[in-house]
C-alpha cells in the first residue's frame, strides 16, 4: 500500500475556512475570465476579481489603436485666446459703463471756449511775430521782382498795398508773364498783357502808374524779343508756315512798343 503524501497543516486556518478558501480560489465566471484577459491581467486563484482592481490597475492591450481625438491646441495659443477673450469681453459695450451726461446751463459754443487754455500774449510779442511775418512775405516778394527782371527797390513802394496783399500781386503778374510766354496766339498774348497793366495799375498810387505803365511795357517788350529770338532758332532746325506767322506779328509787336 502505498505511502499518502502528508499535507501541511496551516496553524492559522481552520479545515472549514480553508475548503471555503479553495473553492474561492477558482471561483470566477466566464465574463470576469475574459475581461481580466482583455485588460492585461493574469489569473490568479489566491486573488479575487476585485482585489485585481483595487491593488493593480489595469491597462487594455490594445495593438494599432486609431484615434478620431485631435490634437491638444498650443499652449501659448491658448493662452493668447484667453487673454483675447477677457479683452473683448472687458471693452465690450454691454459690459462698459456708459459716460455719465451732464446737463449744463451754457450753451456749446460758450462751453467749449471755456474748456480752451487762454494764453495772453504781450504787445511786443504780437509785434515781433508780425514783424517776423512780415519780413518773410517781403523776402519772398523780392525774390519775384527779380524773376521779372524788375528792381525791387524801386517797385516796393509804388503800391497801395500791405506785404501779403504785394506778393499775391507780384505772383499773379508773374503767372501772366509765364503764360504770355508760352502763347502762340498773337491774340492771347496781347489780352494777356493788357490784364498785366490792367491788375497792376488798379492796385498803384496815382503818382507811380504812368512810371510803373513804361516798367509794364518793358517787361511785355521782353518777352516778345524772348519769344521772337527762340521762334527764328526753331525756324531754322524746320520750317513750319505757322512759326513764320508767329515771327512777323513778333517783330511789328517789338518794333510798337519800342517807338
Amino acid at each position: 500500500m502505498a505511502e499518502q503524501g502528508i499535507q501541511g497543516i496551516n496553524p492559522n486556518i481552520s479545515a472549514q475556512a480553508e475548503g471555503i478558501a479553495g473553492s474561492a480560489a477558482v471561483n470566477f465566471t466566464g465574463t470576469e475570465r475574459k475581461i481580466i484577459e482583455e485588460l492585461g491581467g493574469k489569473l490568479d486563484p489566491k486573488t479575487s476579481f476585485m482585489e485585481l482592481f483595487k491593488n493593480k490597475p489595469l491597462n487594455a492591450k490594445v495593438e494599432n489603436q486609431e484615434t478620431t481625438v485631435k490634437r491638444h491646441q498650443d499652449i501659448n495659443k491658448m493662452e493668447r485666446q484667453v487673454v483675447d477673450h477677457r479683452k473683448m469681453l472687458k471693452e465690450s459695450p454691454h459690459l462698459v459703463p456708459r459716460e455719465r451726461v451732464e446737463i449744463k446751463k451754457d450753451l456749446p459754443d460758450k462751453f467749449e471756449e471755456s474748456e480752451k487754455p487762454i494764453v495772453s500774449v504781450s504787445d511786443e510779442d504780437s509785434a515781433s511775430i508780425k514783424n517776423k511775418k512780415d519780413n518773410k512775405l517781403h523776402e519772398n516778394t523780392v525774390a519775384i521782382v527779380k524773376e521779372l527782371n524788375l528792381n525791387p527797390s524801386e517797385i516796393m513802394d509804388k503800391f497801395n498795398l500791405e506785404q501779403k496783399g504785394l506778393l499775391s500781386l507780384v505772383s499773379r503778374i508773374k503767372d501772366l508773364h509765364l503764360k504770355r510766354l508760352l502763347t502762340e496766339s498773337e491774340v492771347e498774348f496781347k489780352s494777356v498783357s493788357d490784364t498785366i497793366k490792367k491788375t497792376s495799375l488798379s492796385s498803384a498810387k496815382p503818382e507811380a502808374r504812368e512810371w510803373l505803365s513804361s516798367q509794364l511795357d518793358k517787361l511785355t517788350k521782353e518777352a516778345a524779343i524772348y519769344k521772337l529770338k527762340l521762334s527764328k532758332s526753331l525756324q531754322a532746325i524746320e520750317y513750319t508756315e505757322k512759326r513764320e506767322e508767329n515771327i512777323n506779328w513778333l517783330t511789328k509787336s517789338i518794333a510798337l512798343l519800342s517807338a
